[in-house]
């Protein structure tokens, strides 16, 4: 998360958030030993504390360290400072240290799904679609083309509920506003040391965010568009989706097995297939103009995938 209300705190860090790591961590090791690049540290002296120098000094201590505490624990900037603190102190773990850990059962679980559909895993294509409204997060994979040349066919494998997101409808258009994008994106990598136990991310803003931003006007206006928009566990969110850490472990799974080039994320207000897009007129001005492009595009990748779900 950049910024307030900003993608699940998992944000390259800012710099007056390095300034502040830098001044908690240092003189500390973090493996437990002594700092002593200074040499030995004497002690110091002890000084006379009575009734009337004890309030003043526990005042002085007190408040400033409940204020920390306060801000640490109660707003976004904090949170996020507190999970990126962590995450360095964390031992970092690669894509296969995780497939090590959960990979096994979860192809399991989908050798099981792809026996039932008559395809072999891992598959071709895989296209995630996330309902905002329905709070479901479908897997579609590909299957194999038909020898007479017709477009490929697409199954329903898997739906997972969405625990955790924020926002209304209607695409994000700025860091900070809560919004879960909305739209066609690819996944550039799979993050294995989130602090979300695992995710997914998402390319989000795309061509088409930048573009949009720069049609009408918030490029020039210097408007940060935010970014660090993810898939993952866990079942608080802003921004991204929060499936679960069960579900994050088989969707992991999958997108390794079958390559990130072969994945697409689209994100809709609601199923296209069932009811037409929102009203320009209920959206955020800025959006209107070019919001019914954007449905129409995401109609046509929902259309291709066949009838609507069941259940949403």
């Amino acid at each position: 998360m950049t910024g307030a209300g900003s993608s699940c705190f998992e944000q390259s860090l800012t710099p007056l958030q390095r300034l502040i790591i830098c001044i908690l961590l240092s003189g500390v090791d973090l493996h437990g030993k002594p700092d002593l690049r200074d040499g030995p540290r004497p002690e110091p002296a002890p000084a006379a504390l009575s009734k009337a120098t004890l309030w003043p000094f526990a005042v002085s201590i007190g408040l400033p360290s409940v204020a920390l505490v306060a801000v640490l624990v109660l707003t976004p900037f904090g949170r996020s400072l507190v999970s990126s603190m962590a995450a360095l102190t964390r031992p970092q773990r690669t894509v296969e240290d995780r497939l090590a850990e959960f990979g096994r059962p979860a192809r399991d679980r989908w050798r099981e799904r792809f026996k039932s559909l008559g395809i072999q895993y891992p598959p071709q294509g895989v296209t995630l679609v996330g309902l905002k409204e329905e709070r479901v997060l479908h897997v579609y994979v590909r299957m194999p083309a038909d020898k007479d040349g017709s477009p490929p066919a697409w199954a329903l494998a898997a739906s997972y509920p969405v625990l955790g997101a924020s926002g209304v409808a209607g695409p994000k258009l700025r860091e900070g506003d809560g919004q879960v994008p909305e739209g066609i994106y690819r996944v550039p990598s799979l993050h294995p040391n989130s602090s979300f136990h695992a995710a997914l991310r998402l390319d989000y803003p795309n061509e088409f965010d930048r573009s949009m931003a720069a049609r009408d006007g918030r490029a020039d206006q210097g408007v940060r568009l935010g970014g660090d928009i993810m898939i993952h566990g866990g079942d608080q969110s802003v921004g991204c989706l929060a499936i679960g850490d069960p579900a994050i472990e088989e969707i992991f799974t999958l997108v390794a097995d079958s390559g990130t080039d072969a994945i697409s994320v689209v994100i809709a207000p609601w199923d296209l297939r069932a009811r037409p897009a929102p009203e320009s007129a209920a959206l955020d001005t800025v959006a209107a103009s070019w919001s019914p492009e954007l449905y129409r595009a995401i109609g046509r990748v929902l259309a291709s995938l066949g009838a609507e779900a069941e259940g949403g």
